[in-house]
């Protein structure tokens, strides 16, 4: 029989208290600009491998899950596995480029949930995100931002009924435990030591407002002076008159390729999903990938037998 999984009762779980927050109005969705707008997980997930298709729906599930419960919404690279990444880290969030990077594994999702809460940090709590120093193995495992991605990745886990990912999480914190004791080296947990001292992070001291009065700041450095807005009237009369009258032409055609963009844009990410799983299955499962081709020619055959009769 299996062992049942000790969880701590003694506190609230980080998913259920962020869905609390947003229910009493604490956590507010910030788009930043549009790199942190609400999208399908398909357009947001990218795959550089074949990855199982059943793998794939659970991830795009779990993402939509987390990107509400942290309204974030990063990009996310999933690397085949066996990929290695800077530092000896299975997954990195890029708050430059609001991307996440993550090494396809058996416990993905976990991970998934630990640099989705990095985003979160970025977004809403940048005092926290900006305030840390990480020079060392020893300073990464107990920097405020690690412990709390940390947490809330055994929350979810635990909210999501992943048990097996939970005692992952679990053996690898009591080997933290045991690094941070002197009883096993950095190498030992999959850290390398050289990556701190080439990629050393310093705090730096913002206040919680942090992207709020950035926006601000760009918002001024676009404002336009007051001279140049009195100087000449009968100028700004004219060039704002032209410039209705051509936004009134181009409106519908640009409207029509923005349109027209937004529908090529999905077809894309459907057929590049689709074709990574046919890929897979040809791969691991050719009986399935014999069907699907089967399918395909079919609904081909009817397309051009309705076209013909039409035609006629």
């Amino acid at each position: 029989m299996k062992k049942s999984v000790k969880v701590n009762a003694d506190r609230n779980n980080l998913v259920e208290l962020a869905f609390s927050e947003q229910r009493n109005g604490y956590l507010k969705h910030n788009d930043m600009n549009g790199i942190n707008r609400p999208e399908y997980a398909k357009e947001k997930i990218r795959f550089l491998g074949p990855v199982d298709p059943f793998i794939k729906e659970t991830l795009y599930e779990n993402y939509e899950i987390i990107a509400e419960n942290l309204k974030v919404y990063p990009t996310i690279v999933v690397y085949p596995r066996g990929t290695k990444l800077s530092g000896g880290y299975l997954g990195f969030y890029i708050e430059s480029s609001h991307e996440v990077e993550i090494v396809d594994t058996d416990y993905l999702i976990s991970m998934l949930a630990h640099e989705m809460r990095h985003a979160y940090q970025y977004i809403y709590f940048p005092d926290l995100f900006f305030g840390e120093q990480i020079t060392s193995a020893e300073e990464y495992i107990q920097a405020r931002t690690e412990l709390d991605a940390r947490q809330y990745a055994r929350d979810y886990c635990i909210y999501r009924k992943y048990f097996d990912d939970y005692e992952i999480l679990e053996y690898t914190e009591s080997q933290f435990k045991l690094f941070l004791a002197g009883k096993i080296t950095a190498k030992d947990i999959g850290l390398d030591e050289n990556y701190y001292e080439k990629n050393p992070v310093y705090p730096e001291k913002v206040s919680r407002n942090y992207h709020k009065e950035q926006q601000y700041v760009c918002v001024e450095k676009r404002k336009p002076t007051q001279t140049s807005l009195h100087s000449s009237p009968t100028k700004s009369f004219s060039l704002d008159f032209n410039f209705k009258f051509w936004l009134m032409w181009m409106f519908w055609p640009i409207t029509l390729l923005w349109i027209s963009f937004k529908l090529l844009r999905k077809a894309c990410v459907w057929s590049i999903d689709f074709i990574s799983d046919l890929w897979f299955d040809l791969r691991y499962d050719r009986w399935l990938f014999v069907k699907k081709v089967l399918i395909i020619i079919g609904i081909l055959l009817a397309i051009i037998v309705g076209i013909g009769m039409l035609a006629s």
